[in-house]
């Protein structure tokens, strides 16, 4: 009795391993995006630390615009992580900054492109099928971007809402579609 009393406990422990192992993959991490007033640019960051220092930094705001997505950090499928690349601009003290599904940060590493140097996973999260994300992602993360101009800096805006992406298109703003797909989201605040 003793033996099985052991192996009962041992196997309880094993899957208390496998189960907060699994949790600890799925940690839900919020997205928030910051514009840069001085340059008239978006930035969006899950990292908790970068965003402590982003709130302190009268340069960048926040939108109001949030995502939920989960941590990269062993996150499984139907996930995919996002990866981060800072882009720098020659002959210019500014960056932009690229987040792309790992196929998309894969071709990116294959080019070698010297001014692009990359940031690591920022965060993970499902894609769309068709321009159609799953229920449990149901969200669409749409992508923009704003090409290097005489007076703009290149950068790309991650809209949660289709009417905030066909805002950035009037603009300018050359669409890419829905790219990411996020659990919940906020919207830009008034």
């Amino acid at each position: 009795m003793h033996n099985l009393t052991l192996s009962l406990r041992r196997y309880f422990f094993v899957l208390m391993l496998v189960v907060s192992g699994a949790a600890a993959a799925q940690t839900p991490v919020t997205v928030v995006e910051y514009y840069n007033k001085n340059i008239a640019a978006y930035f969006l960051t899950g990292r908790l630390a970068e965003q402590a220092s982003l709130d302190g930094i009268g340069d960048f705001q926040r939108t109001g615009v949030t995502f939920v997505a989960t941590s990269a950090t062993g996150a499984n499928a139907p996930l995919d992580g996002v990866c981060r690349y800072r882009i720098d601009v020659p002959g210019s003290p500014f960056s932009s900054h690229f987040y792309g599904l790992t196929a998309d940060c894969a071709l990116i590493a294959s080019l070698k492109l010297p001014n692009f140097s990359s940031e690591g996973f920022d965060f993970a999260v499902e894609t769309p099928a068709a321009g159609v994300c799953p229920a449990s992602s149901p969200v669409p993360i749409y992508r923009a971007l704003r090409s290097l101009t005489p007076v703009d800096v290149p950068n790309h805006r991650y809209s949660v809402s289709l009417s905030a992406y066909q805002e950035m298109l009037t603009r300018g703003w050359i669409g890419e579609g829905a790219v990411f797909c996020a659990r919940s989201a906020t919207p830009a605040t008034p």
